[in-house]
């Protein structure tokens, strides 16, 4: 008779119990929500670099379109002369930038990369091309407005700066409109990059400014009453 027989077997194979299981859910959880607010935060600071980079850019082909048209920007050329000032259908805030397409390799730089609006898109081209140039695309792929009292007159004047400058509730029938903004009261609304904003001076300057540095900004571009004027794109288009 075998020395085995009458034995009871037992097999392990080393299973969690619901106990172990259920601690091991709980740390993971507690990973993620350890994780989670530094990759936030990484995201977010990694945004603001490139936006800056982007308003860089952008702020320096306006210099350089001045310097090749006698310190006069597109928004106030006369139409048929490399610009647009009253030509019909040419005041939407895409245009602007559309003169730059010399001085700027790609319209991707046109996007913050920040931009939460669902209608935003990316421009590849700057021609009329249905799958994302920005003829197409047109306001849908520009997330920055225009200061459009800048001038090298005033180095500090406020050129370029990310669209959370206005409510975003704004609606200008689609069409950009060169509206007015207070020296003493315009702050950021916080939905692009929090309660900070980028912005591009005159001078080719870039930073990223607080409420009231945007309003220091703005003082600078002011005509005789409290206001400057800076050129928006109805944002829920």
């Amino acid at each position: 008779m075998s020395k085995t027989a009458g034995r009871k077997h037992t097999n392990f194979f080393g299973a969690f119990t619901c106990i172990e299981l259920l601690a091991c859910l709980a740390a993971c959880a507690l990973l993620v929500a350890i994780i989670a607010p530094a990759l936030a935060v990484a995201r977010a600071r990694s945004d603001r670099v490139a936006c800056l980079s982007n308003l860089r850019q952008i702020g320096n082909a306006f210099r350089q379109f001045g310097l090749e048209h006698n310190d006069i920007m597109p928004w106030r050329q006369q139409a048929g002369t490399d610009g647009n000032y009253n030509e019909p259908g040419k005041h939407e805030l895409w245009f602007q930038y559309w003169w730059l397409r010399g001085s700027i390799g790609t319209p991707r730089i046109l996007m913050d990369p920040a931009e939460t609006r669902p209608s935003a898109r990316i421009a590849t081209t700057w021609n009329l091309d249905e799958n994302g140039g920005l003829q197409s695309l047109k306001n849908r792929g520009v997330a920055y407005v225009l200061g459009v009292d800048s001038s090298t007159d005033l180095p500090r004047s406020l050129l370029v700066a990310d669209r959370n400058i206005l409510n975003s509730g704004y609606t200008g029938g689609g069409l950009s409109t060169a509206v007015r903004v207070s020296a003493s009261t315009t702050r950021w609304l916080d939905d692009v990059h929090g309660t900070f904003g980028n912005v591009a001076l005159a001078d080719g300057s870039v930073d990223s400014l607080d409420s009231e540095g945007l309003r220091r900004a703005i003082a600078v571009s002011r005509g005789l009453d409290d206001y400057a004027r800076v050129m928006i794109a109805d944002w829920g288009q």
